[in-house]
Formats: C-alpha cells, structure tokens, sequence
C-alpha cells in the first residue's frame, strides 16, 4: 500500500507491506483458529520546500522504518452441545515503539438451539484487554502551536526568573509541542455483556452493557517551564510534552430493537447511555477532566423506518436525537430521508435530504451541519 498526504506545511509518503497467514481445524469439541502476520511500514516526511525542518516543525527522525510481528490463537469450545460456547484467545504483537503486547480475550455465549423453551433468549459475556501503541507524532513531532508576546503574564514564573528581572524586549515566546519517546501503549480493559430476545418472528430486542477502564492516556501536559532560545533570532520557548498521565473510566448501556411490521416495511430504534469520568496527574486536572467529561454526548436516540414502496421505489426515514455535548453545544434532533428508484438490477437512482428538520445545526464546539438534498446514481456492471 502507498499513500501520500499533504497536510499543508508537510507532505509525507508511506509505503505499507502485509502478509498474514491462518490455520482453521476441529478437535473434539474444540474449535481452534490460529496465525501469523508481519507488517513492514517504510515512511517519510519532508517539508515544501524540500528541508528537513524548519522553525515551524519538525519530526526526527523524517525517514523511518517499522517492523510489526504479530500471531494470534483462539479456541472456542462447545461446552453445552450447540448452546453454551467458550471463547478463549489473544493477539501478541511485537513493535518497535512499545515491544512486546498481548491483548488477550474471553466470551461467553448461552444460544440455545430452535425448540428448546427458551430458544428465544440468548445471552453473551466478555472481558478484553486491547493496546494503542504511541503514534510517530507523540514520538518524534516538534511543532510550535501558538505564539504569545513576552508580556505573557505567567512567562517570567514558568522561566524561574526574578520577578523584577525585565526580559529580552521584542522577543516573543511560542508554545511548542514535543514529541516524548519514553510513551508506554494505552491500555484498555473492557467488560460488556448483553442479552437477546426474540419476542415473535418479526419482534426482536437486544440490550448491551459495558464498562471500560482506560490506564496510562497520552495527553498534552499543561505548562510548567520556559526556557529561551537565541537561533534565528532570540525567542522563548514554553514546551507542551506528551504523557501517559490520565486515567479513567467509562460505562454505559445500549437497547435496541427491530420491528417487521409488514413484509416491505421495518422499523428499527435505539438509545445508548454514556458517561465518562477521566482523570490527569497534571496541573488543573479540574479543567481537563471538566473538558473530557463532556467530551461525548451522554444519551442518543435513533428511529428509521425502511419502507419498500413497490418492487422499484424504497422510502427511508431517520429520526436521530443527540444530548448536550458541553456548555456550548447544545442538543439537537435531526431528521434524515432517502427515496430510491431501481428502474433495473444495475441502475440505482436516489434522492437524499440531510437535516431537513432546521436550516443548520451545531454538532461540535466549531463546526455546524447545514440542511442538504443530493442526488446520487449507482450503476452496476
């Protein structure tokens, strides 16, 4: 694989190679699945005017190579004969960022088979642990951010200096982003169970709960020093590092549900409940943990009707609603449509209306959705 971005100041290319191989086989009541993989990633980044760096920023080092090894197993047993399942496995990797990481997992699933009286319940369990390794920017990037002026109020305190020492007149000060290649992986342990019932052929309800707990997060700490710089010109420096230094948890629960009324015509619904509680080992975690907490909407519901008008014409209709996602993005309720023609089994015509309920709408604390209606084709061949 090869892909090339620009991102503006920078371009970078990276050159991607896989190969995987698995193995299926039954013993007994065991049914194993196992495999290997190997991933190579090659890449490179380079400035517009072909430096290697500049004032702005820089990533050391521009060109590097990765290796990835990676096997995994897993063997799922048949405790109770076509009912009760064990799930055991886990993946083992090995990367040249964080080493050696297992991500081991284990499911539980009771699915009793058709006839049995309570062939209309089933129920899951499962516990997990899963990794994000630090990515090349936390590692390597240096970036200045943000500027100020050297009357910056805090900038006399972060560099230590005599309160009545002046600084270097004109020299302003940057808030620079350094990479930290001490970070250890992310880690997550996860455990969800959830429950299926079939209430009649065409009723079906599925609720899912989870918690989450999130150990050693990468955040950007706060300000703590400054320190100055002479080349090109004298300027300061107020550094902002990567760090494992948050923590948290998050837990929720999901139900929903699928109804077919008639033949052509399903109607689906769902409502998810979300909270997040995170904490930093830096300064002004209140803040932070404020921003974080707010960070995804806590309830979310959804309602869409799929209607086969006639064998040629769909008609599609979804309702969503989203809580507050902080105190300066309100919740909003949308509403989505589509009708579809297939005048053949090749061609597909479709009109969609997005947000047809208001003019526009404020998902994220800088961004809005505004109303839209778009054609679209599909043609097979």
């Amino acid at each position: 694989d090869h892909v090339e971005k620009n991102y503006g100041i920078t371009d970078s290319c990276v050159d991607t190679f896989d190969i995987d191989f698995r193995h299926r086989f039954r013993l007994s009541a065991h049914e194993m699945i196992w495999g290997l993989g190997y991933r190579f990633i090659s890449d490179e980044f380079y400035l517009k005017d072909g430096e290697k760096d500049s004032f702005q920023i820089a990533i050391d080092p521009i060109n590097l190579d990765q290796h990835l090894f990676s096997a995994f197993v897993q063997d799922r047993i048949q405790l109770v004969h076509e009912s009760l399942s064990l799930i055991l496995g886990s993946k083992f990797e090995h990367n040249d960022f964080s080493g050696f990481e297992a991500q081991p997992n284990v499911r539980l699933i009771w699915t009793p088979p058709s006839g049995d009286k309570y062939d209309r319940h089933a129920l899951w369990g499962a516990a997990s642990r899963a990794v994000r390794v630090p990515s090349r920017s936390e590692r390597s990037l240096k970036a200045i951010t943000g500027i100020v002026s050297p009357d910056y109020p805090y900038l006399k305190k972060l560099l230590g200096a005599d309160p009545a020492e002046s600084l270097i007149p004109d020299a302003p000060a940057v808030i620079k982003i350094l990479g930290n290649e001490a970070l250890s992986s992310e880690t997550l342990t996860a455990y969800e169970a959830g429950y299926r019932l079939n209430l009649t052929s065409c009723l079906r309800m599925d609720t899912t709960a989870f918690y989450y707990r999130y150990d050693q997060i990468i955040e950007t700490t706060d300000f703590r020093d400054a320190y100055l710089e002479t080349e090109p010109a004298p300027y300061y420096v107020i550094p902002v590092y990567y760090e494992n230094s948050m923590q948290g948890e998050a837990y929720g629960a999901e139900i929903s549900g699928s109804w077919q009324l008639m033949a052509d015509w399903r109607l689906t619904a769902a409502y998810s409940y979300l909270r997040t509680r995170l904490e930093s080992d830096t300064a002004a975690d209140d803040l932070d943990t404020a921003a974080e907490d707010k960070s995804n909407p806590s309830s979310q519901f959804s309602l869409r009707s799929l209607m086969g008008l006639s064998k040629e014409l769909d008609l599609d209709v979804w309702f969503r609603y989203v809580s507050d996602l902080s105190e300066t993005v309100d919740g909003y309720s949308a509403i989505d449509a589509r009708l579809a023609w297939r005048p053949s089994e090749t061609l597909e015509v479709s009109l969609v209306g997005q947000n047809l309920g208001d003019r526009q709408h404020q998902e994220f604390s800088s961004f809005e959705v505004e109303r839209g209606v778009y054609l679209k084709i599909v043609w097979r061949f």
